[in-house]
């Protein structure tokens, strides 16, 4: 029997050989062909009556293993001033903390020890007032500037972001 070391093999074939065995060697799969697509964190656009509080979902399209969250969202407060945010029954097992103090500005964190997985749910209710009435319709616009989303192990969760906008009606 031949020793198969003793066959000569081009520097394509070995660099492929090396790079099976690194994956082997170090547990990972590669993925080539589709990158991991992350998730979507969206803002409804909605039309509500001035004069009446009304809540805005921050929805999640899918995740898995939902673990941190750290979201910076900028709000019109010329026509809005923030009343409250309420996790949600899914979030529910996560602790929350919200920095109010700018007006116009919130940095919304989650943390929990056990992450959550699903699709297509609101990770948080945040309630909103109109600051003064408006005589006709009137568009405003949420910017979320940063999201940071992390799974139970500690690893980054790639996210885009979907701002709405709300309709003030007189």
């Amino acid at each position: 029997m031949k020793n198969p070391f003793s066959v000569p093999y081009t520097r394509v074939q070995l660099s492929f050989f090396a790079i099976i065995l690194l994956a082997v060697v170090c547990g990972q799969i590669f993925c080539l062909a589709t990158p991991a697509r992350g998730t979507e964190l969206s803002v409804p656009t909605l039309d509500v009556s001035a004069g009446k509080p009304f809540d805005i979902p921050l929805m999640v399209d899918k995740v898995e293993k939902l673990a941190g969250v750290k979201i910076v969202l900028h709000y019109d407060k010329t026509y809005l001033s923030f009343a409250k945010a309420a996790k949600t029954k899914k979030t529910s097992s996560l602790m929350h903390v919200v920095n109010d103090k700018t007006p116009g500005r919130l940095i919304l964190v989650m943390a929990g020890p056990k992450g959550i997985s699903g699709e297509k749910f609101a990770l948080l209710m945040l309630t909103f007032k109109v600051r003064r009435p408006v005589k006709q319709k009137k568009r405003v616009e949420f910017k979320i500037d940063r999201v940071e989303m992390m799974n139970e192990k500690l690893k980054n969760i790639p996210c885009k972001i979907d701002p709405g906008s709300i309709t003030l009606q007189p």
